[in-house]
């Protein structure tokens, strides 16, 4: 990765935009001055601790009360298989969305100029978009799993089963340290509050709405998260680039830009430009980051989660537009607050640039103490809603691949959600012990999101063929995450095709087996919303097969353009860009975190109309919804169980 010019932190140098209180200055946060007091950062952490807490158990009321939802193991780890596309978007974003993405994300644009912003968008956008493919083959192939790994153990057996369970286990475990990380650097830096408290603190929030709503709270709670980050992220966007201040207009953001080179040119950028497309650093951080985020993506059970949670035809709509919805977020950070601490010449070091606080720099320089307290609202707000949807993904494991699968394969659905929340709650402190174990380190933030793809690398191609490929076998599977974990990705790959084609079983996998081997919870009713996302995923299964051509084409086509026909696209606008190209591409920017802040705060709301719908007519005094009628019981024979059978569904 390219360093900035050592002039950036020569104490030397004055301010070059008249800031002369930054005269001298090698760092801009000081141990021993915070720009916010203590009881800022306790107060955010508690009190949207306490409120977000309180609105899940509204939630769960009200999905019980008038959706009927049942709140058995099966809706607590898959909410309902029937999350509709917006929802499933607006969670995509928030698994994303970790405070540590945000504030690196901002610090790449600070690093590599306006190009920055478009090197860190796409990576993470082209992964959700490839991820897309995986989506759509679970929900064809396995519509009743709860996990990956329930594939894998049918697939390979035992011995393969353990081994990604732990890869699982451990990528669990980086991305919950990471996304914690980040927040709680960040609060520190700002108000001094204890680090090793606030690691346990912003857990222990979180557990308060997950164990009692699992993963249909997840996705309601995510939805406020991701609509607060898209409203701060529009104030941060406007007050750079249209507004009155220190900077207010693109035009001056441009000039200052321009001079900003002369005095602390990039490394690695034509002319060491930060207007230009030309970039090695950012070209190298582009390749690094995206196998490490393909990594963390394909063996991070928190997104194979989604997936299980989407209903069948709303899986690959919702992964592509969750894709969209993320680049306009982590497009539009990197291109106001990065650029915005270059263009003000603030005196951050490049290890407070590594930590992530190159964003709340530029904030409280822009907007006074408001602006790193909104820095910490979505920082809480991202870490809150990722760390919560890692929660429910680890109980996931430990439920059904564990405890179900190894200790009581009898087990009572009422047995399954008491195991998942005891896991979400045992998780929560291994998150606080391994957090404080890395702040007595100093392990920077970047530092572990580039590491996970070092270490679970090699298990990402055996995963892909659990779905893709009958024809890898238990051997190349193993084989292929061990050896491949040495050098990663590559090699993996590698040794998965050679071994299963030098050594093959005697027959093609049947993918059959992966629908009559995974079972639901005993007490299950075939007619909850659970059993309707997988009846809907059987009936669909030829809809879902004739699908898979088009998404893998558009995937290979997004990428080709993401990671190729972009970059290249900015290259005729030549070194540095042109004030008529720097405004498109700001312009550009604005438009897309508009349309994305619009399309994530009222689709999910126009999805739940019917059930709004019945709220209001309640509140309105109207009548309270129909108490469900008994129905006659039938045998099923499928099962050996008798169910009830509705008539016919009746909409209240």
């Amino acid at each position: 990765m390219a360093e900035p010019a050592p002039a950036a932190i020569d104490p030397t140098v004055t301010n070059i935009f008249g800031l002369s209180q930054y005269d001298g200055q090698t760092e801009f946060f000081s141990s021993s001055n915070y720009l916010l007091p203590q009881a800022a950062g306790w107060g955010i952490v508690l009190g949207f601790g306490a409120f977000f807490a309180l609105f899940a158990v509204l939630l769960v009321w009200l999905d019980i009360r008038f959706s009927k939802a049942k709140y058995h193991s099966e809706q607590f780890n898959t909410a309902g298989r029937t999350i509709g596309v917006g929802l499933l978007a607006v969670d995509l974003v928030s698994h994303w969305t970790w405070a540590s993405i945000l504030l690196q994300s901002v610090s790449y644009g600070w690093l590599y100029g306006a190009a920055g912003s478009m090197y860190y968008a796409v990576n993470d956008c082209l992964i959700i978009w490839l991820f897309a493919i995986m989506a759509l083959e679970l929900k064809h192939r396995a519509p009743k799993a709860h996990t990956i790994l329930e594939l894998v153990k049918i697939r390979w057996g035992t011995l393969a089963h353990w081994v990604f369970f732990a890869f699982a286990v451990f990528t669990n475990l980086l991305v919950s340290i990471s996304m914690l990380q980040g927040c709680v650097s960040v609060t520190n830096a700002l108000t001094g509050v204890n680090p090793y408290a606030m690691s346990f603190v912003i857990p222990a929030g979180v557990i308060l709405y997950v164990a009692i709503g699992g993963l249909k709270a997840t996705f309601t709670t995510a939805y406020i998260h991701t609509a607060i980050i898209y409203v701060v992220c529009c104030v941060f966007m406007f007050k750079v680039y249209a507004s009155d201040g220190l900077l207010g207009s693109i035009d001056l953001v441009y000039e200052r830009l321009k001079e900003a080179a002369i005095y602390f040119p990039v490394p690695g950028n034509r002319g060491g430009s930060y207007l230009t497309g030309f970039s090695e650093g950012g070209v190298e951080f582009s390749a690094i980051f995206f196998l490490s985020a393909l990594a963390q993506m394909f063996v991070d059970q928190a997104y194979w989660q989604s997936a299980v949670a989407a209903r069948p035809k709303a899986a690959v709509k919702g992964y592509f537009l969750g894709a969209f919805l993320f680049l306009a977020i982590v497009f539009a950070l990197p291109a106001c607050l990065g650029l915005a601490a270059v263009a003000l010449s603030l005196p951050v070091s490049l290890t407070e640039a590594l930590n992530g606080l190159v964003m709340p720099a530029s904030a409280y320089v822009l907007l006074g103490k408001a602006g790193p307290i909104l820095v910490l609202i979505i920082c809480y707000m991202a870490v809150t809603s990722s760390g919560a949807s890692e929660m429910v993904a680890v109980s996931s494991l430990f439920t059904f691949d564990i405890y179900r699968e190894y200790i009581n394969k009898q087990a009572s659905g009422e047995r399954l959600l008491m195991v998942s929340r005891i896991s979400v709650c045992i998780w929560a402190v291994i998150m606080g012990c391994a957090s404080c174990i890395v702040q007595a380190a100093s392990i920077n933030v970047n530092w572990l999101i580039i590491v996970i793809g070092v270490f679970v690398g090699g298990a990402v191609p055996p995963v892909a063929m659990a779905l893709l490929w009958d024809r890898c076998t238990r051997k190349a599977a193993i084989s292929a995450s061990l050896l491949g974990n040495c050098v990663s990705l590559g090699v993996s790959l590698l040794v998965a095709v050679v071994v299963s084609l030098v050594f093959p079983d005697e027959k093609p996998f049947d993918w059959n087996l992966y629908k009559t081997n995974i079972k639901l919870s005993e007490d299950t009713d075939p007619y909850d919303a659970t059993t309707e996302g997988i009846a809907e995923a059987e009936e669909s299964a030829a809809e879902l097969a004739r699908m898979r051509k088009p998404v893998a084409f558009i995937c290979v086509a997004g990428c080709i353009i993401g990671l190729f026909v972009w970059p290249l696209l900015t290259l005729p606008a030549g070194t540095p860009w042109s004030l008529g190209y720097f405004r498109f591409w700001i312009v550009l920017t604005m438009i897309i975190l508009l349309i994305g802040s619009a399309v994530a705060i009222l689709l999910p709301v126009w999805e739940a109309k019917e059930m709004l719908g019945r709220i209001c007519k309640y509140l309105l005094g109207r009548g309270l919804p129909p108490a469900a009628k008994p129905y006659p019981m039938y045998e099923d024979s499928a099962h050996g169980s008798k169910f009830a059978e509705p008539e016919k569904k009746i909409l209240v």
